[in-house]
């Protein structure tokens, strides 16, 4: 009896909620409906990130290794510039300065006649992954919209829980007051009237732990559409099942060839043998064919005067 009365007074000290009191959503949050919460979730999620920047990465792959067929150009170029003193013969008057530039450029192509096969096995490779990656992003945008859909339906479910503790609270009220009052009729006993306050107090506690869960799912979903605070679900008007577009039957037959995860999974798979193919084939001789073609001028410039001659050599270029 002592406990049971320790119990009453605890409980009588948690705020009561009757059904004329308005339910405060204030500090919910905004509402939003579920397409909004999908479209949210996708615009913001970071696996849908990642794996866009897969399926990027993957394009990128497959158009270096369509460059591997192209040949290679190399440019070259270079310049020289040397100061000569040129002394005429049997004058003892200074040397004449002379500067010599030379300049020079070059082209040269290179392409890979026969590598044994590794550029078509780097291509399978390539088109594996990038099959992989689109099955991937497949594969994380439906579960990122199953995420969705699940913090939406949470919050509802939330909100249902409040609103059934609401009213456990009023039919305990209800009870403590019709204890109450057949206990001034005689016809109760101060036990029933504890039990009744019993009641109430549970019935406030479970209020309060709906809306903690309550908070906590529409925190959950702000989480989720990139918001800064809570975000609350806008009510349904219907909540009617849609059926599936297949049946049971045809699910399970479609589901272990065209699933995103098993299609992953054989891209992958098949990205590993092209690797190792590669690997394979990279030991084999390859056959390289090189052209290339280069030209120089070599320049005589006198500083004073006119120039005497020529060089009868061509100077050294300077070291770069």
């Amino acid at each position: 009896m002592k406990r049971l009365a320790l119990a009453v007074v605890l409980g009588s000290c948690l705020p009561g909620v009757g059904l004329s009191q308005a339910p405060d959503t204030s500090g919910l949050g905004p509402r939003m409906p579920l397409e909004t919460v999908v479209a949210r979730t996708l615009a913001y999620s970071p696996g849908v990130a990642s794996a866009q920047g897969a399926v990027r990465d993957a394009a990128a792959l497959r158009r270096v290794t369509l460059g591997a067929y192209l040949p290679s150009v190399a440019l070259n170029s270079s310049a020289g510039w040397t100061d000569q003193s040129l002394a005429s013969a049997g004058l003892t008057s200074l040397a004449q300065p002379s500067t010599v530039n030379a300049y020079g450029a070059g082209i040269a192509a290179a392409v890979d006649v026969f590598t044994g096969g590794r550029r078509g096995a780097q291509r399978s490779q390539a088109d594996a992954i990038s099959q992989a990656a689109d099955a991937g992003l497949v594969q994380q945008r439906y579960a990122t919209i199953l995420l969705a859909r699940r913090g939406y339906f949470e919050v509802l479910r939330a909100h249902e829980l409040v609103r059934v503790a609401e009213e456990s609270i009023a039919q305990a009220e209800l009870g403590l007051g019709y204890a109450r009052d057949r206990l001034a009729a005689g016809t109760a006993t101060r036990a029933d009237v504890l039990l009744a306050q019993l009641a109430a107090s549970t019935a406030r506690r479970q209020w309060l732990a709906a809306r903690d869960t309550l908070g906590m799912t529409t925190a959950a979903l702000g989480r989720l559409v990139g918001a800064d605070g809570p975000v609350d679900g806008d009510a349904l008007t219907a909540l009617e099942p849609v059926p599936l577009a297949l049946s049971d039957s045809g699910v399970l037959a479609l589901a272990p060839a065209a699933a995103p995860a098993v299609v992953n999974a054989q891209a992958l798979a098949s990205a590993g043998a092209a690797a190792t193919t590669g690997r394979t084939t990279g030991a084999s001789p390859e056959r390289c064919g090189r052209g290339g073609s280069s030209r120089s001028a070599p320049r005589s410039r006198c500083s004073t005067g006119s120039c005497a001659r020529r060089p009868s050599r061509r100077p050294r270029s300077p070291p770069r």
